[in-house]
């Protein structure tokens, strides 16, 4: 085992959180998955971390596995939330339009795909890690 100099990680991502008790930690597990899809659809695109971000408030103590899927969802968010800011920058660029534009619809498309897979996955009570995600909240 190798030693990381005495510090020790506040989250360990390969080790899976308990398994969901009922079926209403699933449903928990599933909004924070799906929730902001519906926010950004409803909001014009602002509202999607926030519902992320309240959920994992609100739940994250409560249960492991919900607050294992809100805080992967909530990493996914941010992720997506810089990327569409990098498209923006592209598009509004001048000379990277090209890849600016078709950026948006990538994006928004992978998102809500992904959101849908991961809410699937954790409503059957697996863990779900999305494929491409900085992970920044521990």
């Amino acid at each position: 085992m190798a030693s990381n100099g005495g510090m020790t990680n506040t989250r360990d991502w390969d080790s899976p959180p308990d398994l969901p008790s009922s079926s209403e930690d699933r449903n928990w597990a599933m909004a924070a998955h799906l929730a902001p899809a519906l926010a950004t659809l409803l909001s014009g695109g602002s509202l999607g971390v926030v519902v992320t971000l309240v959920i994992y408030l609100i739940k994250k103590d409560e249960n492991a596995f919900i607050g294992d899927a809100a805080r992967e969802a909530l990493n996914f968010q941010i992720t997506v939330f810089l990327a569409f800011l990098a498209c923006m920058v592209m598009f509004f660029s001048g000379f990277l339009t090209c890849i600016g534009l078709p950026g948006f619809f990538v994006v928004g498309l992978a998102a809500l795909v992904l959101g849908v897979v991961a809410a699937i996955r954790v409503n059957k009570g697996e863990v779900y890690r999305y494929p491409v995600c900085l992970r920044l909240i521990n």
